[in-house]
């Protein structure tokens, strides 16, 4: 039997989409993805009240959850230890402890070897709090043991 030429033909090649159009339907795949993720996320989720702050008082340090405790917060006004005016003193001392123990030779010295006691140790005073402008300069040759 003879076939009719047409049937033995292949079908015709589709044609090929053009890349604008394939980089426009994967964008329109994941904006729809992504607006069923926001959807689904505001349906099942839980909301949550809104918090109102309250104040702690000083005697509670544990701030129940969703309380600001007022004393981790910065100040809102800072105001000076000393009044502005006054005389000081201020002792410097030279130590190779690392944790800055300074004071422990005056209360351990009985029973231990001071490892500090070749350093040297001053006192400025008369220093009046609030003169930014005073200055005073002390120089030593410090040989710190190893």
């Amino acid at each position: 039997m003879s076939t009719p030429a047409h049937a033995q033909a292949d079908p015709p090649a589709e044609q090929d989409e053009s890349p604008v159009r394939k980089l426009f339907s994967v964008a329109q795949q994941v904006f729809l993805i992504w607006a069923f993720s926001q959807l689904a996320m505001k349906l099942i989720a839980p909301t949550k009240p809104p918090t109102v702050p309250s104040v702690a008082t000083p005697g509670n340090d544990a701030a129940q959850p969703g309380e600001v405790n007022p004393f981790l917060l910065p100040p809102v006004q800072a105001y000076t230890a000393w009044k502005l005016g006054q005389p000081l003193s201020m002792h410097v001392y030279f130590s190779t402890s690392p944790n800055g123990d300074v004071f422990s030779r005056q209360w351990t010295s009985a029973w231990r070897e001071d490892q500090d006691a070749g350093l040297p140790n001053f006192v400025w005073e008369n220093i009046t709090f609030g003169d930014w402008k005073e200055t005073r300069v002390v120089t030593y040759d410090i040989n710190l043991p190893l």
